[in-house]
């Protein structure tokens, strides 16, 4: 007995010296004023500043055992402007430190302090470098200290700046979430989280990623037929960066990521590679955070817009309860202000004209919301409410006791920047100001008295999806104290949201806080940096009923995927109540199932085929955590009208199965080989449908070279699959 104690304790030493060596494992080593950068996949060299020369720059960024090299040896490594004067790794600098750098998601590398070795501008950056296990991937930031007496404006910032040696005649770029091509230089823009520029002669190629939110955002390739460069938009573009430090203040850039691939003809394989691995493992989104992600939404935008009382609300959640929903969201209609009222005589639109003060509309819900909650409750389902973030009525309690709270228009007049008329009767909110408190707790209260596990944060924030006129933008108030001016103003405004989030979440860490494109500021858009901050973000509204919704559906959510969590992609408005709502739900399955309509026109048997599908969609969550996932199908693209389309949501960590849609868009071929990647290739697998019928056994590896066949007798029609390991 004592010897097998004696065992057991070397065992646990062994499994505990290992691991501490594997927390401890450097990325990084510095030799001859040489620091590379090594994770065993990807080696980057950098020139440190040195009593010989100032400089500092990447010499060298390669694979391992690449022989070409993906860089030219001039690069500017950085670039940035301080009160104006421009700064870059071609400055001259002067060392301080290399301090080993680590992050919570796994991350190991090196903060390299500089200070400009001669200037009057009293700062210095730190620049951090992050590796990862298994990833050819470098992440950088810069983070920037003001260590003199006077304030500085930092302008003009590209986090990355190298230089590629491509040549330009065969290489292709990938934008738009990586999905468009295009050739000679690109000009980004905020539809850019990620840009790739592919060697189509040599099969190799640069993943851009860029963290940075919204419109600020700015991705440039061979504009001069070489640099990269990685950041936001300079002082001389629309909605330009700008960060004011205080004399002791610091600030963190956005962080960028590079990422290096050979032997590949196609780029959008590492979308699904790298790219969706990195987003999983390393950028720390928020949807990955949840103990439960959702599987079934219901929404009440339709059929109530903004008509609904106690009554109607509850008749909707039995029924929807009845089709197997998780979560039902109450959205707007249900608020009113503390003064006047408006009413149009429409009572679909009366509830945009009385926002503000997050009033309970009496008239519609005599007892309050919580009487609604609590039967959702009841009905075993998690209740969920529409906020507009920073909207307000200049008739609520809000505007007309703090005019100072809102965002001022360049005139110095009150603006309403989710308008592009400017409706007289809106005011937006600056989060940058004191209106930040108010709207952080009066949300925190709904979440907390309500017990809700769902807010859709709703309505334009810094600039509209609606707005073509860049004057229309930003707040030029100049007494908001988290932001000086107009050109500050966005990113003020960003941060404080995303701040905002942090604190809702410590109250409530398994809330779904969905951040819509509105909020966002241009339609459709979603990127890295809202998603570290918050679960989804209503992506669309697309009222077409199926055939034409659910191809929409599918459509979207394929461009913004797979770089961006499909678990984040909230795509509205597909409807129980569609005649076509077994194609519409099969359609979610792809992204975060989301539906509205009005359930109590449904018949028993809709109901229990919603059911059927909510649950499967729960039980392969359970299974293989589908909502982890989601990978292009081999041998489908783009969802087109006139072909086939398809998905696959398989658990690429566990390979222990997960799911595929398939899709016949009224395509002339009646049937289509499925082959599935991303499998134990020994492994035996099974394909179900989810009624559970047994179609076929098949390995792992089988079903990525031969695959199973699909048969279609309908021109519209979809199918859903589980392919679950066996042994």
């Amino acid at each position: 007995m004592k010897m097998m104690s004696h065992k057991i304790a070397l065992i646990i030493f062994f499994i505990f010296v290992l691991i501490v060596n594997g927390l401890s494992q450097k990325y990084y080593f510095v030799e001859s004023s040489i620091l590379t950068l090594n994770n065993g996949l990807v080696s980057r060299q950098i020139i440190l500043p040195s009593e010989n020369q100032a400089k500092f720059k990447t010499r060298q960024f390669d694979l391992k055992d690449d022989e070409q090299g993906f860089l030219l040896k001039e690069n500017r490594e950085f670039q940035f402007e301080i009160n104006q004067k421009k700064w870059d790794g071609n400055s001259d600098w002067k060392l301080i430190a290399v301090n080993n750098l680590t992050d919570e998601t796994g991350g190991n590398g090196v903060e390299v302090i500089l200070q400009p070795k001669n200037s009057e501008n009293q700062f210095q950056i730190k620049v951090k470098y992050l590796l990862f296990p298994d990833l050819p991937i470098v992440k950088k930031s810069i983070g920037f200290d003001n260590i003199g007496n006077q304030e500085i404006a930092i302008e003009s910032l590209d986090v990355e700046n190298i230089s590629n040696n491509f040549g330009t005649t065969h290489s292709l770029i990938y934008h738009n979430y990586g999905r468009n091509k295009t050739m000679n230089g690109y000009s980004g823009n905020y539809y850019d989280p990620v840009v790739i520029l592919h060697d189509n002669s040599q099969w190799r190629g640069i993943v851009l990623g860029n963290e940075a939110p919204g419109v600020l955002k700015k991705t440039t390739v061979n504009l001069d037929g070489k640099t990269l460069a990685v950041g936001m938009n300079h002082s001389n573009e629309e909605a330009p960066f700008c960060k004011y430090l205080a004399a002791g203040e610091k600030w963190e850039s956005p962080a960028s990521f590079v990422g290096l691939y050979k032997n590949s003809s196609n780029a959008s394989d590492h979308l699904n590679g790298m790219v969706a691995d990195y987003v999983r493992k390393h950028l720390g989104a928020r949807v990955y955070k949840l103990d439960q992600i959702p599987t079934s939404v219901y929404n009440t935008w339709a059929p109530f817009r903004g008509d609904m009382t106690t009554n109607s609300v509850i008749d909707v959640a039995k029924n929807a309860a009845e089709c197997g929903f998780q979560y039902f969201v109450v959205d707007a209609g249900w608020n009113t202000i503390d003064g006047n009222a408006t009413n149009t005589g429409d009572k679909d639109l009366d509830w945009i004209l009385n926002l503000g003060d997050w009033v309970v509309d009496s008239t519609k819900f005599p007892n309050g919301l919580q009487e609604v909650f609590t039967e959702v409750e009841k009905l075993g389902m998690k209740p969920g409410l529409w906020i507009s973030i920073a909207t307000a009525t200049k008739n609520a309690r809000v505007f007309r006791e703090h005019p100072d709270w809102f965002v001022k228009d360049k005139n110095g007049d009150f603006a309403f920047l989710h308008d592009e008329s400017g409706n007289p009767n809106q005011a937006t909110a600056c989060l940058a100001g004191p209106y930040y408190d108010y709207i952080r707790d009066a949300i925190i209260k709904m979440v907390t008295e309500l017990n809700l596990g769902y807010i859709k944060l709703d309505l334009s924030i810094v600039t509209s999806a609606y707005t073509f006129n860049a004057e229309n933008t930003g707040c030029y108030a100049t007494n908001h104290f988290h932001h000086k001016n107009h050109k500050d103003s966005y990113l003020a405004i960003y941060e404080r949201c995303f701040q905002m989030f942090d604190e809702i979440h410590e109250k409530a860490p398994n809330l779904y806080i969905d951040c819509t494109f509105e909020t966002m500021g241009k339609l459709q858009l979603i990127d890295f940096a809202m998603c570290k901050y918050a679960e989804g973000n209503w992506l669309s509204n697309i009222d077409d009923f199926a055939p034409k919704g659910s191809w929409r559906v599918r459509q979207l959510a394929w461009w913004r995927s797979p770089s961006i969590p499909a678990a984040s992609l909230v795509i509205g408005n597909l409807r129980v109540d569609d005649p076509n709502y077994k194609q519409a739900m099969m359609s979610l399955s792809g992204n975060m199932p989301i539906m509205l309509g009005d359930t109590r026109v449904l018949s028993k048997e809709t109901k229990r085929e919603l059911k059927i599908w909510t649950n499967w969609m729960a039980e392969m969550e359970a299974k293989h955590g589908i909502m982890k996932f989601r990978q292009d199908l081999q041998g489908f693209g783009e969802p087109t009208w006139g072909s086939w389309d398809g998905f696959s949501r398989i658990n690429t960590d566990t390979k222990s199965g997960g799911i595929v849609g398939v899709f016949r868009q009224d395509a002339v071929e009646s049937s289509r080989l499925i082959t599935v990647n991303n499998l134990e290739p020994n492994a035996i697998y099974q394909i179900l449908k989810p009624d559970e019928k047994k179609l076929a056994k098949i390995t792992g590896e089988k079903l990525g070279t031969e695959g199973f066949p699909v048969s279609s007798t309908e021109k519209i029609e979809g199918f859903l699959f589980e392919i679950k390991r066996v042994d």
